[in-house]
């Protein structure tokens, strides 16, 4: 009797684990536009992306980050799991991260950022919070 109470809960909270884990995969395809603000600094950077989905959920696409002091773009490849995760390289040879989690029904992405300086600069890397919406 014992054994069976147990088979059963173990049974129950593997079909809850795999429902937890199915993620419907968004299209991320189009072009997203947003802003990244660091809290130490005032000014905002202005944040544009053509991405197109691979073979779901991963995605491509490129980046271009504007700020006061300077311009840059990346090459960023994606995947969407719990949350969606964004990283890849800039031309200037920084790395940009980016992990947001996504509001299917709105469109937006939002959530937090790494950007690593080209290791020339010797800079440790900035934190900061992002949000990126697709534009229909």
């Amino acid at each position: 009797m014992i054994r069976r109470a147990v088979i059963a809960v173990l049974a129950g909270s593997l079909v809850g684990v795999g429902a937890y884990a199915t993620i419907v995969p968004y299209d991320f395809t189009g072009h997203w536009t947003g802003t990244a603000h660091r809290p130490e600094k005032p000014d905002l950077a202005m944040l544009a992306t053509d991405l197109t989905m691979t073979t779901p959920p991963t995605f491509t696409g490129a980046m271009t980050v504007v700020l006061t002091e300077e311009t840059f773009h990346c090459t960023m490849s994606g995947v969407q799991r719990r949350r969606v995760v964004m990283t890849g390289p800039c031309d200037n040879t920084a790395h940009l991260t980016l992990r947001g989690a996504l509001d299917a029904t709105s469109g937006t992405i939002a959530g937090r950022f790494v950007y690593k300086p080209p290791p020339s600069k010797h800079k440790p890397p900035r934190h900061g919070s992002f949000t990126l919406t697709k534009q229909t």
